[in-house]
């Protein structure tokens, strides 16, 4: 999706309410588009609150495995608050990827 659409839909929606906005995403459209940053970017410009990422293409669905870097990535290049989204099975799952990631 265009960031610049992004950036439009989440500051209207800003504008319209009094809660923190959230946008939950997949990290691109196939392996050639990968938009995470970019997107994320743009909902952090326009005043999101936070961005839920699923580490899958929309091609991928839910077949393969979750691609955890792409979500370091947006972590580490954004200030937005990142919750990761993809192949978390267990508690113990989860601890480790908030500790080794530093995500929710």
């Amino acid at each position: 999706m265009d960031p610049d659409k992004i950036y439009e839909m989440v500051s209207a929606v800003t504008a319209a309410v009094d809660k923190p906005v959230t946008v939950k995403m997949r990290m691109g459209w196939d392996e050639d588009h990968i938009y995470a940053v970019r997107n994320a970017r743009a909902i952090q410009s326009a005043g999101g609150a936070a961005v839920a990422l699923h580490g899958r293409t929309r091609v991928q669905m839910y077949e393969g495995y979750a691609n955890w870097d792409i979500i370091r990535e947006v972590k580490e290049s954004e200030d937005i608050h990142v919750i990761g989204n993809g192949d978390v099975q267990t508690p113990q799952e989860a601890c480790l990827i908030k500790q080794v990631l530093t995500v929710s």
